[in-house]
């Protein structure tokens, strides 16, 4: 048989696995990570942002830098694309979550494939958002992103209502609610439209 054709699609895994044990916690690499991003975005430094991207990087996004859909695989193209609506989104203050059901941790995902994942929480221009990054080292053990994905979550004044912002249910109450009364008393004031108009659909209405 003959040898089998170079793939374009090829993923290209990184090469380098963490040699020995970590001389950090997951979380201060990621957070490290998280910072010197925050700072070029601060600074609009592309170079930086570039340094930050593994070479055969993956960038996933969901609507939170543009209102769409977006895949971009490789240095180069990742970079394009946040030169283009990083900063028109004015996404900002990646923060990594410390706690919760998924802490930063380092993970094995294959034979000489080692990287450290984190969730993150992030701000945009129109609302907040969350994503999960996975940082691999590179030859010189500087620890960048591989696969980052970004999803926009809550827009800003219409926010999930939801832990302490979710509705008491105070309504059932005798006095609850903007209407007042009790189930039934409110119930009775919109039977007899004492605090709304009725919706009218008006049929053979012609001259």
């Amino acid at each position: 048989m003959g040898s089998i054709a170079f793939e374009p699609h090829t993923i290209q895994l990184p090469h380098f696995p963490v040699t020995g044990s970590l001389t950090d916690s997951p979380f201060n690499i990621a957070h490290a990570w998280a910072e010197k991003f925050n700072l070029a975005v601060d600074t609009q430094d592309i170079s930086a942002l570039t340094s930050l991207l593994y070479e055969h990087c993956w960038w996933r996004d969901r609507l939170a830098l543009t209102w769409d859909f977006r895949t971009h695989q490789g240095q180069d193209k990742v970079t394009e694309y946040l030169k283009e609506n990083l900063f028109l989104s004015q996404t900002r203050n990646i923060q990594i979550r410390q706690d919760g059901a998924f802490p930063p941790s380092l993970s094995s995902v294959g034979e000489g494939l080692q990287w450290v994942q984190a969730i993150f929480d992030f701000e945009t221009n129109v609302g907040s958002g969350s994503g999960v990054i996975r940082l691999v080292q590179d030859q010189d053990g500087e620890w960048k992103a591989y696969a980052v994905s970004t999803s926009l979550q809550n827009l800003n004044g219409h926010e999930e209502r939801t832990g302490l912002s979710r509705p008491s249910g105070a309504n059932n109450s005798l006095t609850g609610g903007s209407m007042g009364g009790n189930w039934y008393e409110r119930r009775q004031q919109q039977i007899n439209f004492e605090t709304q108009n009725p919706t009218v659909l008006i049929i053979g209405a012609g001259m």
